[in-house]
């Protein structure tokens, strides 16, 4: 019977424990917290991260929370009609591989993870959205490799005679892979 949800070790788990503690009080000290890169697996509950941010937006565009859709963008100069937007770092991929902002099947010597460029989100309105949300490919975002804890759906700008595809090959965001 698990305890605590972590490592089993204790000296492990306190030192998880201290490390996201740190790097959450980092952000809190920092001036602009938005502005830096965030690697969700340092936090002790990203999808509160999500949440939040999500109130915030709605605080700013002075509309309710359920009007807000989440977007995302792998290029640095995406999602420029949002006015609260984070970078996320660190994540995983499974199922695929990106190459130059873009998705690439894995071959026979992929690997089967691979470090997934940083990826930009954030809330936007319906009615400032330029295209059909609809069209994007949701993406599995999971705190393990073993797809136990969801933390969002993360909608991809993937063409959609390219969907099955992408949904065939698996294709998953991971935190971590244990």
């Amino acid at each position: 019977m698990d305890q605590w949800n972590g490592p089993n070790d204790p000296v492990t788990y306190i030192r998880n424990v201290v490390a996201r503690t740190i790097s959450v009080k980092k952000i809190n000290t920092s001036i602009d917290k938005l502005s830096q890169k965030i690697d969700l697996d340092e936090l002790f509950h990203p999808r509160t991260l999500l949440i939040a941010l999500k109130q915030q937006t709605a605080k700013q565009y002075e509309i309710p929370m359920n009007s807000l859709i989440l977007d995302c963008s792998l290029s640095t100069n995406g999602l420029k009609g949002s006015k609260i937007k984070i970078t996320i770092t660190n994540l995983i991929i499974e199922g695929a591989r990106l190459n130059h902002n873009v998705l690439v099947e894995n071959t026979a010597d992929s690997p089967s993870v691979a470090i997934f460029d940083d990826i930009k989100l954030a809330w936007i309105p319906q009615e400032h959205t330029n295209y059909m949300k609809n069209s994007d490919l949701q993406i599995a975002l999971y705190e393990t490799q073993f797809r136990d804890n969801l933390i969002s759906l993360l909608p991809m700008a993937i063409p959609l005679n390219e969907q099955k595809k992408w949904i065939l090959a698996g294709v998953t965001l991971f935190l971590r892979t244990h």
